[in-house]
C-alpha cells in the first residue's frame, strides 16, 4: 500500500522539505522513537474505556456519557478516520435510546503513548463536538497541549507503519 502524501501541503511550507526529507531517508521511526520513547500500556478494550472515561471525567465532565469504546482492526481508510464515534441505536419495550459508541483503530495498540492519546482525545471530543470546528480544536487543545505536533507526528506514524 502507498502512503497518501498529501496531508504534508496542509503544513507550512518552511516545514513541508523536513517532512520529506524524513520519508525519502526512511528516519520516521528514529524520529518518532527519540520523540516519543514512552509507549502506551492500553492494549485492551477494557483498558481503553477506563482510559477513555478518565479523560472525559477530567476534562469533559458536562459532555454526554460514552458507553462502549473498543479497539476495532478495520483499517481500510486510516487515513480519513483514525478512530469512529458513532452512536448506537438501543431499542428498548418503551422507545429507543441512543448509546455512544468510540472506536480506535488496532493500529494504535503500539504507536507512542503521546500520539495514542491524541487518537483518543481526537475521537473523545467528538462526543461534544460533532464536527472540525473551532471549538473542537480548542478543546483537543485543552485537553492534549501539543495536540497539532501530535497530528502530525501520528500521521508520520502512520507512514513508518507501511499506511
Amino acid at each position: 500500500m502507498t502512503s497518501d502524501l498529501s496531508f504534508i501541503e496542509e503544513y507550512p511550507e518552511k516545514i513541508q522539505p523536513k517532512i520529506y526529507a524524513l520519508i525519502e531517508d526512511g528516519g520516521i521511526e528514529d524520529y518518532l522513537h527519540d520523540l516519543y520513547p514512552e509507549e502506551h500500556k492500553i492494549l485492551t478494550d477494557k483498558a481503553l474505556f477506563t482510559y477513555a472515561q478518565d479523560l472525559r471525567k477530567k476534562y469533559m465532565k458536562k459532555s454526554p456519557p460514552i458507553h462502549k469504546v473498543v479497539f476495532d482492526d478495520g483499517d481500510e481508510n486510516i487515513y480519513n478516520a483514525l478512530g469512529l464515534k458513532d452512536n448506537e441505536l438501543i431499542l428498548f419495550d418503551n422507545g429507543h435510546k441512543i448509546k455512544n459508541v468510540m472506536r480506535i483503530s488496532s493500529i494504535f495498540k503500539n504507536a507512542p503513548a503521546e500520539l495514542f492519546l491524541m487518537v483518543v482525545v481526537h475521537e473523545l471530543v467528538h462526543i461534544k463536538e460533532r464536527s472540525h470546528t473551532r471549538s473542537f480544536y480548542r478543546l483537543c487543545h485543552l485537553i492534549d497541549e501539543d495536540y497539532t505536533q501530535h497530528e502530525l507526528d501520528l500521521r508520520l506514524f502512520l507512514i513508518s507503519q507501511g499506511l
